[in-house]
């Protein structure tokens, strides 16, 4: 058996570095397939930072991102010869039948795939902007041309600022085979929207499948067994999305009530609090937000930004 897994990110998220390392044990234990292929939207970083086992590979998705004018026309020509691909290939005509490199590489992973595995997340949404959300539904839309049996596994649905995406995130979602969810509220919305109740089924994020694994902490924090240790995940995505004027900006409140939050629970618990990047990578650093808060709470004795 031979399954493709779309919609990864990469690694230096660590949420989606969680999902990847869980999906694979949870196939490796069910269905136990000869060969995995991961399509990420930055395979570089996944060669370098995941340990995976032999096999598995890491394969760039055709919809993937595209930091430098060049890569994105790369990226756009190869979203346009695959969809033709698909549509082909249904009439029996394989014009990537003598392609090289990835491309060839990518068209036997998607061709020979007995299941396709869309990844889950947060992502099938419109709150990230219509690129993310116009390459996310590519990754739908390319193993359903291709009649592949196709499910999500892992995701939340919404929320949407608008009614279009909603309409049209639900037309696709009616074609796949299976849809697991991560929380309830998801479920409901996709019946609400449309998607038949039969295909879709709640189970708690895979992540939580892991092993637990105790980390040391730094020297400096010390953890008194009687006493609140608490761990907070800011995210940098405040940085695209609030305001940032020097003064009475977005972000600035953002800023002054996440530290006030902060130095509370600290006075009114005795609490350690741990500050805990979740995202690394360049363009959405959590190090850099988590640095911010720092700086701006009192009790910078009781906190402690890990690296």
């Amino acid at each position: 058996m031979r399954i493709a897994i779309l919609n990864h990110v990469n690694a230096l998220n660590l949420g989606d570095a969680s999902l990847i390392y869980a999906t694979l044990d949870l196939l490796a234990e069910s269905v136990n397939p000869h060969k995995i292929s991961i399509l990420s939207f930055n395979p570089r970083y996944d060669i370098e930072d995941l340990e995976l086992p032999q096999n598995v590979e890491i394969l760039p998705s055709p919809a993937r991102e595209a930091p430098s004018i060049s890569e994105k026309i790369r990226v756009i020509a190869d979203m346009a010869l695959f969809f033709s691909w698909s549509i082909s290939s249904r009439f029996g005509v394989d014009i990537l039948h003598y392609s090289s490199g990835y491309r060839k590489a990518v068209a036997e992973a998607l061709k020979e795939a007995d299941l396709v595995l869309i990844r889950g997340g947060d992502t099938l949404t419109d709150i990230y902007g219509v690129k993310s959300i116009i390459l996310n539904l590519s990754n739908i839309l390319l193993p359903l041309l291709l009649r592949k049996r196709t499910l999500t596994l892992g995701n939340t649905i919404g929320p949407f600022n608008t009614k279009i995406w909603k309409i049209v995130i639900s037309c696709f979602l009616r074609k796949l085979d299976y849809i697991v969810v991560r929380d309830e509220y998801s479920r409901k919305l996709l019946v609400e929207m449309g998607v038949g109740s039969s295909k879709v089924r709640f189970l708690p994020d895979v992540a939580f499948a892991l092993p637990f694994k105790q980390l040391e902490l730094p020297s400096l924090v010390r953890l008194v067994p009687s006493q609140l240790c608490i761990g907070v995940i800011p995210s940098a995505l405040a940085l695209k999305f609030l305001s940032r004027k020097p003064k009475g900006g977005d972000y600035a409140g953002y800023m002054e009530v996440f530290s006030k939050v902060i130095d509370y629970v600290i006075d009114k618990y005795s609490a350690t609090v741990l500050l805990i990047p979740h995202v690394l990578y360049w363009r959405t650093d959590d190090r850099k937000i988590a640095r911010d808060i720092y700086e701006n709470v009192s009790n910078k004795d009781k906190v402690c930004l890990l690296y």
